[in-house]
């Protein structure tokens, strides 16, 4: 196997690019039998020693994600996967000063993201603020978590207030970013979450949306770091309702934020300023001496 490996990495050049922390993935799947995880965590990190020292490159994108990779690769660089700034251009977006007050949610949805707890927490928002709406725009897996989930809305009584749009492409989800009020990514504390930044949360700030995300540090570090939004424990119902009450309910803070969302995102966390970092790993590459 080493033989043709070595083979293989003299034929050709190989970047591994990596944007999940794969053993914490595994060990949080809840698909993958509890009793089969170490089993396939021990044959990724066999995978890992054999073929990664070999490679030219590593991507990766946060620094926990990382920090496994220092030492086993040549060229190792973290590149963030940040918005486009010409698909958050300012003449497609508004004040989001809306008629009605808005929570978004956005991108696919699954049990760990924490959806769920919104939806309780809104039972509480709606009691202070009847208008409020949360806008839930992505697929749901699996489909007994989507019937899950409109029980619950039901079982509330906020299918007025609650809104599931299903998948919707890519270019068309920055209408429904423009029409909100802020965004919120509130995933629960499963190690991969805790270990990488998702895109909704720049797409939010990208948007000019303030943002109530998980109290996680790599989260904290962006939100509180860029005074954009507020930072709530994602197991906590009650405190996810107060902090969307109070981002609902102050309109000058809202529009405050959001200012400060979307400046930091044009100042850092584009993909433009990202890419400038890709483009230099293949040009080091591609001039390199030819492997012996």
């Amino acid at each position: 196997m080493n033989f043709i490996l070595s083979i293989f990495t003299l034929l050709r050049n190989i970047i591994y690019d990596i944007h999940e922390h794969v053993l914490y993935d595994i060990m949080d799947k809840q698909w993958i039998a509890g009793y089969l995880k170490p089993v396939v965590k021990n044959i990724y990190i066999l995978f890992e020693k054999i073929c990664l020292p070999r490679f030219d490159a590593i991507i990766y994108t946060t620094p926990i994600v990382g920090q496994r990779y220092q030492n086993i690769c040549k060229k190792v660089v973290s590149i963030e996967n940040y918005p486009q700034l010409h698909l958050f251009d300012n003449s497609e977006n508004n004040n989001h000063e809306t008629v009605t007050p808005s929570v978004i949610y956005l991108g696919r949805v699954k049990k760990e993201r924490g959806v769920k707890e919104v939806i309780q927490a809104f039972r509480e928002v709606v009691r202070k603020i009847p208008e409020a709406r949360f806008l839930i725009v992505g697929d749901i897996v699996p489909e007994s978590y989507e019937i899950e989930l409109k029980k619950l809305v039901t079982g509330l009584q906020l299918k007025k207030n609650v809104t599931f749009t299903g998948f919707v492409p890519y270019r068309e989800t920055i209408k429904y970013l423009r029409n909100a009020s802020c965004g919120i990514v509130t995933y629960l504390p499963e190690k991969n979450n805790m270990a990488c930044l998702p895109n909704k949360l720049f797409e939010y700030m990208a948007s000019g949306l303030p943002v109530i995300a998980s109290d996680f540090d790599l989260y904290k570090e962006v939100v509180e770091g860029s005074k954009c939004g507020k930072s709530v424990n994602s197991e906590n119902i009650e405190m996810i309702a107060d902090a969307i009450v109070d981002m609902l309910s102050d309109n000058g803070a809202l529009k405050e934020m959001g200012m400060k969302a979307k400046k930091a995102f044009e100042t850092k966390y584009n993909w433009e300023h990202e890419e400038v970092k890709l483009l230099k790993i293949y040009d080091d590459i591609l001039n390199a001496p030819l492997k012996e």
